[in-house]
C-alpha cells in the first residue's frame, strides 16, 4: 500500500485517500452528517470586525474554516502549533477543512454567456464511494438552463468551469517543477 522508496506514483494519492475512508475515516462522517456552512451567518456576525475604518491590513480567514479547526483541535486533543502541523502533513485534515473560500475562483458565463471570474463559488467534496464530486455551493436554479441536459443539480458542463482557475494555477506550478527538475 505504502511506498518506501522510489518516485510517487500519480494515484498514490487517491488510493491513500481511498484507503483512509473504507477504514473509516471519522472527520468524513462529520462532514456528511454536518452541513458547516450554516454556521457561517452567526460565525460571520459574532467574529468579524464590521466597523473598520479600512480594508488594510490582511484578510480575516475562513470563518466557518476557523470553526472547523477548532473541531479539530477538541477531538484531536491539539494546540495550535500542533495543529497547524498536522493540518499541512495529514490529507484528512486537508479534505475536512476545504471549501470554496479556498477555492482560487470558477470562470462562469453570466446571463449574455459572457465569461467573468467568480471568487470562491464552488467548493469540492469527493465522494470515493460512489466516484462523484459534490459542489454544495452552486446555485441550481441559475444553473438549471445551461445544465437542462443533465438534469438539476448535475454539473459536468462546468467541470473545469467550477474550478478554472485551481487547475490554471496547478499546471502551471506542475509545469514549473518539471522543467526546474530538469
Amino acid at each position: 500500500m505504502y511506498k518506501s522508496q522510489g518516485k510517487k506514483g500519480l494515484f498514490d494519492e487517491h488510493f491513500s485517500t481511498t484507503h483512509l475512508s473504507t477504514m473509516g475515516n471519522p472527520l468524513e462522517s462529520v462532514s456528511k452528517v454536518i452541513d458547516f456552512e450554516l454556521f457561517r451567518e452567526i460565525l460571520e456576525a459574532r467574529l468579524l470586525n464590521t466597523s473598520k475604518k479600512s480594508n488594510a491590513g490582511a484578510k480575516p480567514f475562513d470563518v466557518v474554516m476557523m470553526f472547523k479547526i477548532l473541531i479539530l483541535q477538541c477531538y484531536y486533543n491539539l494546540g495550535d502549533k500542533q495543529v497547524e502541523y498536522q493540518i499541512v502533513d495529514r490529507t484528512s485534515f486537508k479534505k475536512f477543512l476545504a471549501a470554496a473560500s479556498q477555492s482560487l475562483g470558477s470562470l462562469m458565463p453570466d446571463a449574455s454567456m459572457k465569461m467573468h471570474k467568480l471568487e470562491h463559488y464552488a467548493d469540492a467534496k469527493a465522494d470515493i464511494a460512489n466516484g462523484l464530486l459534490i459542489c454544495s455551493t452552486a446555485d441550481e436554479n441559475a444553473l438549471l438552463p445551461l445544465t437542462s441536459v443533465f438534469g438539476k443539480g448535475v454539473y459536468h458542463s462546468f467541470d473545469y468551469l467550477f474550478y478554472y482557475y485551481d487547475l490554471q494555477a496547478n499546471a502551471i506550478n506542475r509545469i514549473n517543477r518539471f522543467l526546474s527538475a530538469k
